[in-house]
This record gives C-alpha cells, sequence and structure tokens, in this order.
C-alpha cells in the first residue's frame, strides 16, 4: 500500500467516531503546549492535525491569527461548527502536513498535539514545518516516544493483529523521529523547539477503557 493509499484510509478513519470525547482526556497537553508557545494578538499560529481544534480555540481565543490543518474532512467540519458556536475566527482547512498547500515562512509558531506523529513520512513533514514557519519562529510537538507506556504500549500491544505499513511508513508505538530530524531539516531557519515533561494517562482497567475507546478512536 502506498503512501497516498494509506493517507487516504486514515483520512476516512479518524472521522468515523466522535474524537471529541478523546481530545478532552488530552486537555493537560493542549494547556501545556499553549503555555510554552504563548499565542497572543498578532501572532500567525498553525495547528497541524488539529483535529476537532482544541488548542487552535485556544491559540484563537488569546488572539492569535490561526490556522488549523487536518488530513480528516470529518474533524474538520466538527472544528468548523465548534469555531462558530464559540464567535471564534480560525480557518480550517483540509490538508496533508507532508504537503502543505501554504506559503513558505507564513507562521510564527507551529503546534501539534498528538498529531503530526501520526503521518507515514515523517521526514517530509519535518521538511513541511520547516517551509511553512518563520525564520526564528517557534515549533512545539507534543508527541508520543517509544519508552511511553500508556497509549504508545497500546498500539504496540495491537501491532501483531493489523497489517503492516507500507515500507518506511512509522508506526506507532516504535519511535518519533520528526523531532530527532530537527537538526539537519531545521537549520536554515533556526526555529526553538521545547520538550514537555511527560504527562501521565491515569490507570483504569481495560475493561472500564474498552466501551470509550472503541465508540471514539477511529482506527
Amino acid at each position: 500500500m502506498a503512501f497516498e493509499e494509506l493517507k487516504q484510509r486514515q483520512s476516512v478513519v479518524w472521522g468515523t467516531g466522535p474524537y471529541q470525547n478523546v481530545t478532552d482526556t488530552i486537555t493537560d497537553i493542549h494547556e501545556r503546549v499553549i503555555k510554552r508557545l504563548e499565542p497572543g494578538p498578532g501572532v500567525k499560529w498553525l495547528d497541524l492535525a488539529c483535529g476537532t481544534g482544541a488548542v487552535a480555540e485556544l491559540a484563537a481565543d488569546a488572539g492569535a491569527e490561526v490556522t488549523g490543518v487536518d488530513l480528516a474532512p470529518g474533524l474538520i467540519e466538527t472544528a468548523k461548527e465548534r469555531a462558530q458556536e464559540r464567535g471564534l475566527d480560525i480557518d480550517y482547512q483540509v490538508g496533508d502536513c507532508e504537503n502543505l498547500e501554504l506559503e513558505d515562512g507564513s507562521f510564527d509558531v507551529i503546534s501539534s498535539t498528538c498529531g503530526v506523529m501520526f503521518a507515514p513520512d515523517h521526514q517530509a513533514t519535518a521538511n513541511e514545518l520547516a517551509r511553512v514557519v518563520k525564520p526564528g519562529g517557534r515549533i512545539g510537538l507534543a508527541n508520543w516516544t517509544p519508552a511511553e507506556k500508556g497509549l504508545a504500549a497500546l498500539f504496540r500491544i495491537m501491532k501483531p493483529f493489523q497489517p503492516p505499513p507500507p515500507e518506511g511508513a512509522w508506526r506507532c508505538g516504535t519511535s518519533t523521529p520528526t523531532m530527532a530530524m530537527a537538526p539537519r531539516t531545521f537549520s536554515a531557519t533556526g526555529p526553538t523547539f521545547f520538550s514537555l515533561p511527560s504527562t501521565s494517562i491515569p490507570a483504569i482497567p481495560a475493561r472500564a477503557h474498552h466501551p470509550s475507546t472503541t465508540a471514539s478512536i477511529g482506527p
């Protein structure tokens, strides 16, 4: 399966469940990203793999000029509805973080919270981040790591029961190379990166976790 076919499937599957239920469980991560990236009036902000708009809404509420991009049309539609209900002016677009239809050097800040890490081609994603951020801009990515014992571990458990991804595609729960590629990919633009302290997901019995997971997470 080529990357394009994989991404086409991803664009559908992520929108098949009420993803907002998942978003509501990681609000602490959203708040940390917002705090470190400091949105404010006049700041041009791009939230990639924005989902239903949790981080984009917080940034816009603080005065930033926000663009949100996600691969899943269903999630973008929900995000637009939420923005309208809240009176927020956010430019939501369906798009691919590996091939953004955005101008070079357009944004002061780029964020992605448990988002672009799902892209199959992390080098292409890093290239696009470097292209659309302004020189000296700020990039904040909240990603799982190989040692993560929560959801990433769950994906590792599911691995034997899933078809293998295309050769060269990233698989959840293995590694997060986007940040590892940063030194060579972003040397020209020189953006500021930051890392977040570990966030813990409360341990609950699998039987209790199963209903919400199967009902809300598309994959």
